[in-house]
């Protein structure tokens, strides 16, 4: 009786196991990664549904690599987004204020620590624009990668605006005849500034057009909106270099008569409402990026 039992029980282990290696060698077959975005999909999908590019069987060790990778890259793009929302919020409160209160600048200290501010959120935008080329374009989405490197380009010129401008602050530390050289470049500071809100406008048009993956859609409202937002400030400050080239002189809103201001300000609170929006969508796509999963 007992060794009927054991022959019946040995039998169905036998069995189960040759189930178990047929199951997983059909698991093996016909599981496909996408050989772009890294995503393992399930049997009978032929397509990657966000990069819209064949399956393959087996991924390359570069591209294990690179899934390994991609973790660790998608964390760092957070943290540039997370850093260029804190400083750009920075400047909206700074221009709000110095429109309606412009007395708070006038001592030297509060201006040599908003200055010294202003250029670390320049810092944190360039540090975005870097991150965003590096972790995010992909292959296909060679126009955005284009204007990406243009906003480093036009970043990165800001920020010799704002080294200037600590330049001008900190003048009891340097010669007087560096500081009469830059206090009389008048016209750098208005045509760059337009020139690198025109690669703002480009990035948000470009990104829009080419949003490929399933993640980049759920953004197409907010992308929306930042191109409205960057189309105004790109009208701003062809406002304010028409307004150079006519009076000679450079002038913002907060240095116009309150009135003015007060119409205006709403205005440039809207452009950059617009892009705080889309920074903060773009922020918590990645987070749900980075809980994805197997499809």
């Amino acid at each position: 009786m007992r060794a009927s039992a054991r022959v019946v029980i040995s039998l169905i282990l036998k069995t189960l196991r040759a189930e178990a290696r047929t199951l997983n060698a059909y698991l093996k077959e016909k599981t496909m990664f996408c050989p772009e975005c890294k995503f393992e999909y399930k049997a009978g999908v032929t397509i990657c549904s966000d990069c819209n590019v064949p399956l393959v069987k087996k991924l390359t060790l570069e591209a294990v690599s690179q899934l390994e990778a991609k973790p660790q890259q998608r964390q760092k793009l957070r943290y540039a987004t997370l850093a260029v929302i804190i400083g750009i919020s920075y400047i909206f409160v700074l221009k709000t204020a110095g429109t309606f209160s412009p007395g708070i600048f006038i001592n030297i200290y509060t201006a040599q620590v908003t200055q010294l501010l202003s250029f670390l959120t320049g810092l944190t935008v360039l540090f975005f624009f870097i991150s965003f080329h590096r972790y995010y374009i992909e292959e296909a989405q060679t126009e955005l990668k284009k204007v990406t490197a243009l906003n480093i380009i036009g970043t990165s010129a800001l920020l010799l605006l704002h080294i200037k401008g600590l330049i001008l602050v900190f003048r009891m530390y340097i010669s007087p005849y560096l500081v009469s050289c830059l206090t009389e470049s008048h016209l750098i500071e208005p045509v760059i500034t337009w020139v690198s809100s025109i690669f703002t406008l480009l990035f948000f048009i470009a990104f829009h057009r080419e949003t490929l993956s399933k993640e980049a859609m759920k953004l197409r409202k907010a992308v929306f909106f930042a191109v409205i937002g960057s189309s105004i400030a790109v009208l701003m400050q062809t406002f304010v270099l028409f307004n150079y080239f006519l009076a000679r002189e450079s002038r913002w809103f907060s240095d116009r008569p309150i009135m003015t201001a007060s119409i205006l300000v709403p205005v440039a609170a809207f452009s950059i409402i617009t892009v705080l929006y889309f920074l903060v969508s773009f922020y918590l796509s990645q987070d749900d990026r980075s809980e994805g999963c197997a499809y």
